[in-house]
């Protein structure tokens, strides 16, 4: 399911996976519909226990999503000219090709130009160019690893099929 939040594309890619891209960067790579949203009263996007949600009601479009994890806010996704801060309380880790905070796991794609910033409580993401950023829940490292896996595969072969 891919819903816009302004020109910030939300896909859900599986439970508790969902996808943040800009630029046309990649298509949505599935079928996955046990999904929910709405535009309103607030704008938001729910896969399992984790929800995309906009962050500044009075804006539309939104300049920042906020990420839940069971209801609770783990996450800011801030949107200026330049980039994109994915901003947490809690410092985010960079572990391979992922980065890790507060239940999650962020992966950026490989060509989406990002580092890790302000002692580990941002993730800064290059807007100048198409990128894109799935966010996967746990919020258990367990289930994180797991999920990890599955994103693999179904990057692997193109999405859900069935």
């Amino acid at each position: 399911m891919r819903r816009m939040a302004g020109s910030v594309a939300v896909d859900a890619i599986d439970y508790e996976i969902v996808r943040l891209s800009e630029g046309g960067e990649p298509a949505e790579p599935g079928r996955f519909v046990d999904a929910y949203s709405s535009d309103g009263p607030v704008w938001r996007l729910v896969a399992g226990y984790l929800m995309v949600a906009a962050a500044d009601h009075a804006g539309s479009p939104p300049r920042e999503l906020a990420v839940f994890s069971h209801g609770r806010a783990v996450a800011r996704v801030r949107l200026d000219d330049e980039r994109v801060d994915i901003l947490s309380d809690r410092a985010f880790i960079a572990d391979g090709p992922s980065v890790r905070g507060h239940g999650i796991a962020l992966v950026p794609s490989p060509s989406t130009e990002w580092r890790i910033a302000d002692g580990g409580g941002v993730v800064e993401i290059a807007r100048d160019r198409p990128w894109s950023v799935t966010v996967v829940h746990g919020p258990a490292d367990l289930k994180v690893d797991n999920r990890l896996s599955l994103l693999a595969s179904l990057d692997r072969v193109g999405g859900r099929h069935g």
